[in-house]
């Protein structure tokens, strides 16, 4: 068997096989299918019980050695997902490994998880994890259209949702960086299937209708002061193409409102903070009338978010 494979590959191996997973994720979404079919897998038996842990330092690894040290009092096997979350692969990793697989204990299967780690840059040491034991690294890049496409239809029949190959074509180039969004347009589709033919207007008037809701969404986020949050829709409505003047407009109407019902309160002691948003709000709008696709108009609008 190949030990190293891509997403599309994990269905035609025998998962009751392997004991040591290795997921590369890049693409947020990819790996977390992966890793439900994984967990799925072993869970459904109810022989294993799940363990997370989260690396992001190097003295977090001693907690992997200590459930390979503990003996469970329920008898159960283990399943140990790792979550690490570092910069840069070093050599300590490496050396820890080592260490761990050192236990060969068959009661627990290891899945660990790189965050935005990726296999190319990274080839000599993945190898060298492969020469560890039996491990299985599974690459989850991000999409180009065509595997877009491909990925597409694959849900599409599952769905037993009928499109054209226009309508795929379409949303490939708009969503191939943005599966988790891709995939709950193609839900909405699918239940309106049963009682309509799908047409590209079909579509378009749904993504808008979605897009519109996200918009109302950011915005409460963004008065509301929910930072993470308003970043993560920022980022969404980036990767739908979403018109930047159209955004401008909404932030424009609701800070008028804002600052009027708050008006007493912002004069006192918000001066500073409001000039600031209204000249970074200038700067998006000269931007973007010199050149749309320029991208310090999103980094302009992420500043905004943390001015809120």
């Amino acid at each position: 068997m190949n030990s190293y494979i891509k997403y599309n590959i994990l269905n035609k191996i025998s998962l009751n096989k392997i004991h040591y997973y290795c997921i590369l994720e890049n693409n947020f979404f990819i790996a977390y299918e992966i890793k439900k079919k994984i967990l799925n897998f072993f869970l459904k038996k109810k022989l294993y019980h799940l363990i997370k842990i989260k690396i992001t330092s190097n003295i977090d690894w001693n907690k992997i050695y200590r459930e390979y040290q503990q003996k469970d009092i329920f008898k159960k096997k283990k399943l140990l997902l790792i979550n690490i979350y570092i910069k840069k692969i070093n050599n300590y990793i490496l050396y820890t490994l080592k260490n761990i697989l050192k236990y060969k204990n068959k009661n627990i299967i290891l899945l660990l998880n790189f965050i935005k780690i990726q296999y190319k840059n990274n080839i000599i040491f993945f190898k060298k994890i492969i020469q560890l034991n039996k491990f299985l690294i599974i690459d989850c890049p991000y999409l180009t259209e065509l595997e877009t496409q491909i990925w597409i239809q694959e849900k599409i029949k599952k769905m037993n949702l009928n499109l054209t190959s226009k309508i795929i074509i379409f949303l490939s180039k708009i969503y191939k960086n943005n599966l988790l969004f891709l995939f709950k347009i193609l839900e909405v589709l699918s239940l309106n299937s049963y009682d309509q033919i799908i047409t590209m207007k079909h579509v378009k008037t749904i993504l808008n209708k979605n897009i519109t809701s996200n918009i109302k969404n950011w915005i409460f986020l963004l008065f509301s002061k929910q930072k993470i949050k308003a970043i993560k829709t920022l980022n969404l409505l980036k990767n739908t193409n979403y018109k930047i003047s159209y955004l401008l407009r909404a932030i424009q109407n609701n800070l008028i409102y804002y600052l009027h019902i708050n008006k007493n309160y912002i004069y006192k002691n918000h001066n500073i903070k409001i000039y600031k948003i209204f000249n970074i709000l200038t700067k998006i709008e000269i931007n973007n009338k010199k050149n749309k696709n320029n991208p310090l108009i999103w980094q302009y609008l992420k500043t905004l978010i943390l001015l809120f």
